[in-house]
């Protein structure tokens, strides 16, 4: 009668101790059904006569399972941690594109394992230096945890593009669906719509001028405060580029990225093309030392590597031919700076017209599987606008003339839908709309210049060959 009430008064230690010899005899189970030393019938009956028989010690008051070696109770919360990463993480780190390299790193604590934060002095210094700042993909959010933009942004990216091939392939068979339905069904299913889809117009206009008020303003004061603004343009849409590889697991050297952009920069701005050459050299360099010596960095070398120049060479190399235009050296008397600013005029004229001609009768799509609202009639609108609003304003500013206005809108034409075509391409590859949020009512800076950078090295040489 006092063992029965003693069971009842301790509920949890009858738990325990139930648990622990369920958890014994499952073990002695699996290991005599691998010996198969006895069948099934006499095995289940060994099983119940143990199970009884341990079931019946705990009322004679042996219930303490300690000192027997079967105790599976947890250690107490004030215990020293063990360091082993949970299985659950492991799975997690291999589900979100982690090698088995990494996921061994991450094992032997090589890279940051999770630790308890429980203060909230905890999450005031986390132990992040600039090399996990940099080169990892991971972000922090709030609280100190590890954010899930990236896994979401990846799902909802999976979705689209099941979404939109599921949709044209349906169209391809069935063939019967007109042009304006296919695309309004095109929106529905994965919220493309136009390139201004979900933006506000007042927004994007103010967020223009006032960006190309700045840009009038540095032109004015010179040469130098035409290079830093353009360096820092340069440099903020580098850290947009770096921050969407990051997210989409390439995992760039980003510190290279931007100091070999910087220095590209400086570089042609006060030694032209051969201090472009000595920059890029030495930035394929540094990345080259980063992995070597940085044992984190060395878990996929190439995909790093490759990412990092590519970054540096779309954006810190090819906008580093504005600090090429404005250097005096190069072009004296100012007149570097009449050509970059013939150079953005052309390209922003080249853009509203592809826009204002695509959005009103695009219907022609010009390269579906790359840019879905890109239109061969939006592409006539550019070239119209580029070569008309060239025609028009460049010869009014000095050394420009009314033909080598005209080539330039031409080659403008050209040369700017492939460096828009370009970051629709890498955009649909990470699978994002925007690369950044810089702007309001555009997006990214690298959205906004994206064209600029194919138009920039055009331009250069194109006044260098025909010396205006």
């Amino acid at each position: 009668m006092d063992d029965a009430v003693h069971e009842e008064s301790n509920p949890t230690q009858q738990v325990k101790i139930t648990g622990a010899m369920l958890a014994t005899e499952a073990s002695k189970v699996e290991a005599r059904s691998k010996q198969g030393h006895d069948g099934d019938g006499k095995q289940e009956e060994r099983v119940q006569g143990e199970a009884d028989t341990h079931e019946e010690s705990p009322a004679n008051g042996e219930s303490s399972g300690e000192g027997d070696g079967n105790d599976l109770r947890l250690p107490a919360w004030t215990d020293p941690p063990t360091g082993v990463v949970p299985a659950v993480l492991r799975e997690i780190a291999r589900e979100s594109g982690d090698t088995d390299e990494e996921v061994a790193m991450l094992e032997e604590g090589a890279l940051h394992a999770p630790s308890w934060r429980e203060h909230a002095h905890e999450w005031e210094a986390l132990d992040v230096d600039v090399e996990v700042l940099f080169g990892e993909e991971m972000e922090v959010g709030e609280a100190g945890s590890v954010a899930s933009s990236s896994v979401e942004e990846s799902a909802e990216s999976s979705v689209q593009e099941s979404a939109e091939v599921s949709l044209e392939e349906s169209v391809e068979e069935s063939g019967a669906i007109h042009d304006d339905s296919r695309e309004d069904t095109h929106r529905r299913l994965i919220g493309s719509g136009r390139k201004d889809s979900g933006r506000n117009l007042v927004v994007a206009i103010a967020s223009g001028l006032a960006i190309g008020g700045l840009a009038l303003l540095s032109f004015y004061l010179g040469p130098l405060t035409t290079v830093i603004f353009c360096s820092v343009l340069v440099i903020l849409a580098s850290m947009e580029c770096y921050a969407t590889l990051r997210r989409a697991h390439r995992h760039p050297v980003t510190l290279i990225g931007l100091l070999g952009s910087l220095a590209a920069m400086i570089a042609s701005y006060n030694a032209g093309l051969p201090g472009l050459a000595v920059a890029m050299s030495a930035t394929f360099v540094a990345v080259g030392i980063w992995l070597v010596f940085m044992p984190r960095a060395r878990v996929r070398p190439v995909t790093r590597a490759s990412s990092t120049i590519f970054g540096f060479l779309w954006i810190g190399m090819l906008g580093s031919y504005s600090a090429l235009l404005v250097n005096p050296a190069t072009f004296p008397h100012r007149h570097g700076i009449a050509f970059l600013l013939g150079a953005i005029i052309a390209t922003v004229a080249s853009d509203i017209g592809a826009y204002a001609l695509g959005s009103l009768y695009g219907h022609h799509k010009m390269a579906p599987v790359i840019s879905p609202n890109k239109s061969w009639e939006g592409l006539a609108g550019a070239a119209v606008a580029s070569v008309g609003v060239s025609a028009g304003i460049l010869p009014l500013i000095s050394p420009w003339t009314l033909s080598s206005a005209i080539l330039l809108g031409v080659v403008v034409a050209v040369v700017s839908p492939l460096g828009d075509l370009m970051e629709s391409m890498i955009k649909r590859e990470l699978g994002v709309k925007d690369m950044g949020s810089m702007l309001p009512g555009h997006g990214g800076i690298l959205d906004r210049i994206d064209g600029l950078l194919f138009v920039l090295p055009a331009t250069f040489f194109l006044v260098s060959i025909i010396k205006i």
